[in-house]
């Protein structure tokens, strides 16, 4: 047995199925090892490093199981900081294997004199919970227990373990290498720790005393499964519960108490209202973001804050708080409502303050709604997702890339079952994300359909991996929203650029014929009348297909570019040569 065999075996003693990556001289030991194992665990070959990261990512999510990709030296190892970037910013257990020089080869790094030779840990310093440097056979072990303790433990985040060529190919004669594995480290949260009792009665006692009180749940509370703590004391106290982008999930759209995900970007104007108007604010899981908190503006001075979270660093980051529990959001939601019934046995009366949240959710609604139902040519994305939404079940997961695509999905594609449904890259808010976050996501769930929504500029960036659909004829449906340019940029010139489009608009791309080239089945669609039945054929169709539909790139879900563009002149489209 190798050392490549030694990784083999401890990634399978933590339960890992499934390993994402690209294959290089250097790794492939390890590829070795898990190819003589291919009844426990499986190689999955991405057509890019960068997409290897994103699917694992998306893995994570779904099982609640440390996504591991695997990179060869130098130029394979440098192209996954992009996506050890979103699974950080998101707080995804994440394992990044990498080749690298032979130990001995260290000091000749430098410009490439050691073949595609890098300094490859420092590259990972700032994006990365944990990174090290493999430097004996008999170290390897305990190293790798370290990297699961430090991706699963706290708040979950992407470890980086770079294998010198020459330690992989060495033989194995010491210990069975599942006596160094500590499985519950292979799925995350592997903890839950608990507030402290008066840290309990301290937030009981707030969100009983609040006449408007909210509650922002925040990617953590995914992350923790708190779905049913989190609804459970919203119903007790009458209280409107908000997400965030990554929280969405955390409540069902139906629920009388959801009003939507709250931000300054790609949110929901009456969740956003709500949050301005509560007198009192419970984050669970929430890092007070940018987008989430309007540029750190919202909670002001006047209103309380009571923040729950497993990071004790991200509380009191931003806002005073008056109130700061360091736990595991669903077991400190669970002990806030035991303390919350004990203060308050009956049901809150605020029944004012519920009817004012969903008179602001049911009013932005009615703004959407004829957006939604124009059948407009271009076709507008509103109705897009609106079909879309229509043909949705219960258990399909829904996948969107980075921009503006996001906001059409958490504006228009509803959430019917509480859990991690709906996958964002929010943690960098990066291009790629969607097609290989997709593949991971059809290789966690055995269930339902994946559907990706992508727009034409984001799809770009990682399309080659339409063949990796094709090569293990994957039940995804890929939905781009062509519109010819990078549409979000596009807009910001027109509005602040006097249109001057400085490199955001594309030369004409049919994706479906591109698709058809890689091996999938391909669908164009330019006309409403059109859309229904193409969306009821790929719906219908078991394996990869992709939808590629024109649409108008003169609208957009981004909160203040809509009001901008209310007040604007008619755009004018003109060829350009």
């Amino acid at each position: 047995m190798l050392v490549g065999d030694v990784i083999t075996e401890m990634l399978i003693a933590y339960g890992v199925k499934y390993v994402f990556g690209v294959p290089g001289g250097q790794t492939h030991p390890l590829y070795d090892g898990i190819h003589r194992r291919s009844d426990r665990i499986r190689h999955v070959l991405t057509r890019d490093e960068c997409t290897a990261s994103h699917a694992a990512d998306a893995y994570a999510r779904v099982t609640s199981l440390v996504g591991v990709c695997d990179a060869t030296v130098g130029p394979g190892a440098i192209k996954l900081p992009s996506g050890i970037a979103e699974a950080y910013g998101s707080s995804t257990a994440l394992l990044a294997l990498a080749g690298d020089v032979p130990v001995g080869w260290s000091h000749l790094v430098d410009r490439g004199c050691a073949a595609q030779g890098v300094d490859q840990l420092p590259v990972f310093q700032s994006i990365s919970k944990w990174r090290m440097r493999v430097v004996s056979k008999s170290h390897l072990p305990q190293v790798v227990r370290q990297a699961f303790a430090h991706a699963a433990t706290g708040r979950p985040g992407p470890v980086v373990l770079t294998m010198p060529a020459d330690i992989l190919r060495q033989p194995w004669e010491s210990e069975d290498p599942e006596y160094f594995v500590f499985p519950r480290h292979g799925s995350f949260p592997c903890d839950r720790p608990h507030p402290s009792l008066v840290e309990v009665d301290l937030a009981a006692k707030a969100l009983v005393e609040a006449k408007r009180p909210v509650v922002v749940a925040g990617g953590g509370a995914a992350i923790s499964g708190a779905f049913e703590e989190l609804k459970a004391l919203a119903e007790h106290l009458s209280m409107p519960v908000l997400t965030t982008v990554n929280g969405r999930g955390c409540i069902t759209d139906d629920h009388p108490l959801a009003i939507g995900v709250v931000g300054g970007q790609y949110a929901s104007e009456a969740a956003n209202q709500v949050e301005r108007e509560a007198d009192l604010v419970l984050f669970v899981g929430c890092k007070s973001s940018q987008q989430t908190s309007f540029s750190w503006s919202v909670p002001d001075k006047s209103q309380r804050v009571v923040h729950l979270d497993v990071d004790g660093a991200e509380i009191g980051k931003i806002f005073r708080t008056e109130v700061g529990l360091v736990a595991d959001a669903k077991a400190g939601l669970a002990m806030i409502l035991q303390a919350v019934k004990e203060r308050m046995p009956t049901p809150a009366e605020r029944g004012e303050w519920i009817r004012r949240a969903q008179h602001l959710k049911v009013t932005w609604w009615n703004e959407l709604k004829p957006e939604a139902d124009a059948t407009a040519v271009p076709i507008r994305p509103q109705y897009l997702m609106t079909e879309i939404g229509r043909r949705l079940r219960d258990e399909d997961i829904v996948v969107t890339d980075a921009s503006q695509c996001v906001g059409w999905a958490v504006n228009y594609l509803p959430v019917r079952r509480a859990g991690r449904y709906h996958l964002f890259p929010r943690g960098s808010a990066i291009l790629g994300f969607g097609l290989p976050a997709a593949i991971g996501a059809r290789f966690a769930a055995q269930r339902g359909k994946v559907v990706l929504v992508a727009g034409d500029g984001g799809f770009a960036y990682a399309s080659s991996d339409l063949s990796t659909l094709a090569k293990y004829g994957l039940n995804i449906l890929v939905v781009v929203i062509n519109n010819g340019a990078f549409g979000l940029n596009r807009l910001e010139e027109y509005l602040d650029h006097n249109q001057d489009y400085q490199d955001v608009e594309f030369a004409p791309a049919n994706f479906a014929l591109v698709a058809e080239g890689w091996g999938c089945k391909g669908i164009r669609v330019d006309q409403p009348g059109q859309l229904g039945i193409a969306l009821d054929r790929a719906f219908a169709t078991e394996g990869p297909v992709l939808v590629d539909v024109a649409t108008d790139g003169w609208v957009t879900p981004e909160v203040g570019l809509r009001r901008r563009l209310r007040g604007a002149a008619k755009v004018q489209v003109t060829a350009k040569a």
